[in-house]
């Protein structure tokens, strides 16, 4: 049975394994053939994956899963890829005996097993009979190292954030001096208009004055003319 998406919470879905391969490394891979209910109302959890029909899901991480095959067997880790268009293949990388009762196994009547001789053999068997538990290390391995990979694209990220940061900063910095020196010029820009309109004044005021004073010179010249040319007048 599988959980998916890695939900224990929800309904398992049935499901076979059709192949038990070991390869030439010694390692052990399943391939599973899920099977959908054909209970009314029935979704397909995998319907946005509709170039393969099954797929299976970790709680923790994206590209490994949690498998049980019978009720002693766990696969702790495994890398899964594409067989076929049918099946999906799980690469097991670490074997040893579980109590049925755990919630996260499955027991080996959950399991169809479709070669009978296969399933003899996998059914007593002793867990440290699978030598598969030597790609652990690398397994985990390359799981370290997808993790320093992640974490360095992080920092890289992060260091991109910063230099744009400091980049906006020094940017707006830079604006705010402009708009210092901006406004320094539009202050002395107003105290140079207010001068001059100062001065405008004061030299209409000068102008003025010396108007009037060139008017009452030039009255009091024209009262001496007409008192000197008309005795009879004073």
């Amino acid at each position: 049975m599988f959980y998916p998406r890695g939900n224990l919470a929800a309904s398992p879905l049935p499901g076979t394994i059709e192949y038990i391969i070991v390869r030439q490394d010694s390692s052990i891979a399943y391939a599973i053939r899920r099977r959908l209910s054909s209970a009314p109302g029935t979704i397909d959890p995998f319907i946005a994956y509709p170039h393969f029909r099954a797929t299976i899901y970790s709680p923790s991480l994206s590209n490994t899963l949690e498998l049980i095959s019978p009720e002693w067997v766990m696969c702790h880790y495994a890398c899964w890829n594409m067989d076929s268009d049918r099946a999906v293949v799980l690469t097991l990388s670490r074997l040893h005996q579980q109590p049925s009762k755990n919630p996260f196994f499955a027991t080996a009547n959950q399991f169809q097993i479709t070669n009978p001789l296969l399933a003899t053999l996998l059914l007593h068997l002793a867990p440290t009979s699978f030598r598969c538990q030597d790609t652990l290390p690398c397994l985990d391995k390359s799981i370290c190292e997808e993790r320093d990979l992640c974490g360095a694209h992080e920092l890289e990220r992060v260091k991109a954030l910063e230099e744009a940061e400091e980049r906006v900063v020094q940017e707006l910095k830079e604006l705010k001096a402009r708009t210092a020196d901006q406004e320094r010029r539009r202050i002395g820009l107003e105290q140079e208009i207010e001068e001059t309109w100062h001065a405008k004044r004061q030299t209409e005021k000068l102008l003025t004055d010396r108007l009037e004073e060139l008017q009452a010179k030039k009255d009091e010249e024209i009262v001496y003319v007409i008192n000197k040319d008309d005795p009879l007048s004073t």
